[in-house]
């Protein structure tokens, strides 16, 4: 019962900011704590985040880093349902390549990333669309999610082919496959 008003008075100083001595790091890790006792408290998580993320997603990566799920998976929701490109870059480059407890936010970034680069016509980096899609693929691999994964690393293969046509010289061929030599096992 204590630990369920200490999670509800950091929601508070979370929503209102208004203590001396808040702390949203360590008010989004005892929210977190608490949700992954108690099922209820995923909703505050949620609501500490909406409408703050330029603010707490940053912290909100270490917390996750630190303290697990749930609110990697809580971060995404909330990110999913606010798109915002340049918090997305921001957040893209704080996030280890290898992370589960970030691998919902990472596929949320990099799609977010992604269709802001698709979005700006000209402007448009072919190898900036390239990396983020194979990024993506390699993300969603993480989930389970292989067919979108398959669809994403077939357009990064795609677009590095193109890379490779328009500069040949940038991108030499790979050597063929090593001939088998006699005496040694392959």
């Amino acid at each position: 019962m204590a630990q369920t008003r200490w999670a509800i008075w950091c929601w508070v100083l979370v929503m209102t900011e208004i203590h001396t001595y808040y702390n949203p790091k360590n008010a989004l890790t005892t929210l977190t704590r608490a949700a992954q006792r108690d099922e209820k408290q995923k909703k505050q998580l949620e609501e500490a985040l909406t409408g703050r993320l330029k603010r707490l997603a940053p912290i909100a990566l270490q917390v996750a880093q630190e303290t697990g799920d749930p609110i990697g998976s809580v971060l995404a929701k909330v990110l999913n349902t606010s798109a915002n490109p340049s918090l997305a870059y921001r957040l893209h480059d704080q996030i280890p390549t290898e992370t589960v407890a970030l691998r919902e936010v990472a596929v949320e970034v990099t799609q977010q990333c992604l269709e802001d680069q698709r979005h700006r016509g000209e402007n448009v980096s072919t190898s900036e669309l390239a990396r983020l899609s194979n990024t993506l693929g390699n993300r969603l691999s993480d989930l389970g999610r292989r067919e979108e994964a398959l669809a994403a690393a077939e357009e990064a293969g795609a677009l590095y082919r193109t890379l490779a046509e328009a500069r040949p010289e940038a991108f030499p061929a790979l050597p063929g496959p090593v001939p088998h030599q006699p005496g040694r096992q392959p």
